[in-house]
């Protein structure tokens, strides 16, 4: 094994040791919780306009799932 190699396997296991556990550190970040509903209200993206939320409603729409209908001139799904 060459130096260079052995510099990068020592330094690997280096971080796998120093690494904490994720079973023993609780999570202590920014959640909902930490932005009020002032901050939210301010950045909050605008409505998008209907005809383009029905058609994401549309596609996303799983309620009934079927086969599909062609469109008239048969060409799409």
């Amino acid at each position: 094994m060459n130096a260079a190699w052995k510099a990068i396997c020592c330094l690997a296991v280096s971080v796998l040791v120093a690494a904490p556990a994720t079973s023993q550190t609780s999570y202590q970040g920014h959640g909902a919780g930490s932005v009020s509903p002032e901050v939210v209200r301010k950045y909050a993206p605008p409505p998008l306009d209907y005809e383009v939320s029905r058609r994401i409603q549309m596609v996303l729409d799983l309620r009934a799932p079927g086969l599909g209908m062609l469109s008239p001139d048969g060409k799409q799904l």
